[in-house]
């Protein structure tokens, strides 16, 4: 760490922004994410389909 009186150095701004900027999101974090989360949004609506069309499929199976 630096005093007062001594300059600063390229390194000591990079270890510094190193240490500050660690726990910020990046926009490839972001992107990841946001593709993660449609393929889940999509299994789910594949999903609430597949159980539609089984109770529809059942129900008339059972009137019939």
């Amino acid at each position: 760490m630096t005093t007062m009186d001594e300059r600063l150095t390229r390194s000591d701004l990079r270890e510094e922004l190193d240490r500050t900027f660690r726990h910020y999101v990046t926009k490839a974090d972001l992107e990841h994410s946001i593709s993660a989360l449609e393929r889940r949004m999509l299994g789910y609506a594949f999903a609430g389909v597949a159980t539609g069309v089984t109770l529809v499929v059942t129900i008339l199976r059972i009137w019939q």
